[in-house]
């Protein structure tokens, strides 16, 4: 079986996964979903929203791990011009 992560670790996960940027997280619906945005180190600009994650999903670490490297992608994308 494997282990589950903590509502906490999931959020210091998301939190800490986006340097130089930064990235805050919000549970919401009775700690049912989780929503995420990431800023611009460089201007504070708003980069992206991952809204309405399921806690219950990102509780498995490589579920959770999935979604930030996609997401890392895509800010970088951002970052570089490659989509708007």
């Amino acid at each position: 079986m494997t282990d589950r992560l903590t509502t906490e670790q999931i959020v210091t996960r998301i939190e800490a996964g986006f340097s130089p940027h930064m990235a805050k997280a919000h549970v919401h619906d009775y700690g049912d979903k989780i929503t995420f945005k990431v800023w611009s180190a460089e201007d504070g600009s708003h980069l992206f929203t991952v809204p309405d994650l399921l806690v219950h999903e990102l509780q498995v670490a490589h579920v959770l791990k999935d979604i930030l490297d996609g997401t890392r992608r895509e800010v970088e994308d951002k970052v570089a011009g490659r989509f708007p």
